[in-house]
């Protein structure tokens, strides 16, 4: 059984936490040429884009981004041919992730 430890936050940390707001990212074109900008610099992957529906939103702090979150729906079918991981036993761990 795998247990985890919850650390409460800090009263100085949770007030910071309080302010936190979550947006949608809206149609803008600046606010999505920022996103996409911060994505490439600042994420190891180095690449904002997103495939099929998507949905991005912003985490602030008073005006300030402190967080980007993402979520775009999956690919329907593997890059390429035959993938080492579609292999059948591969197949079957990755579906068990998922």
């Amino acid at each position: 059984m795998v247990t985890t430890r919850f650390r409460k936050p800090a009263p100085s940390e949770q007030a910071v936490l309080n302010r936190v707001e979550v947006t949608l990212l809206g149609a803008d074109p600046a606010q999505r040429a920022r996103f996409d900008t911060l994505i490439e610099t600042e994420h190891y992957l180095k690449n904002s884009r997103l495939v099929g529906e998507q949905l991005r939103y912003v985490a602030h702090v008073e005006g300030e981004w402190v967080a980007l979150l993402s979520w775009s729906a999956r690919s329907l079918s593997p890059p390429c041919k035959n993938p080492p991981c579609f292999r059948p036993l591969h197949r079957a761990a990755a579906l068990r992730r998922h």
